[in-house]
């Protein structure tokens, strides 16, 4: 599916050619990432449940955007997630 939708967005030009084992690999480590700080940070932030939901979407959103920008030939674009 991820290769799929990655050799979609290189065809419609919307990020440079490159190899997708690669994008596949560097989409798993943001997931990873954002997966070990949803449990890890939990019990450190002492943050009720409703702002820690707040700053997990923040963070999500934040890492995702930079992400894709960094993927995406026009980097405006990547702006406009």
């Amino acid at each position: 599916m991820l290769s799929q939708l990655f050799t979609e967005a290189i065809e419609k030009g919307m990020i440079a050619k490159q190899p997708i084992e690669q994008l596949i690999s560097s989409y798993f480590c943001i997931l990873d990432g954002n997966v070990f700080h949803l449990f890890f940070y939990k019990e450190h932030q002492k943050l009720d449940n409703e702002a820690h939901e707040a700053h997990n979407q923040e963070r999500m959103m934040n890492s995702w955007k930079r992400y894709w920008q960094g993927l995406c030939v026009d980097k405006e674009a990547g702006l406009r997630l």
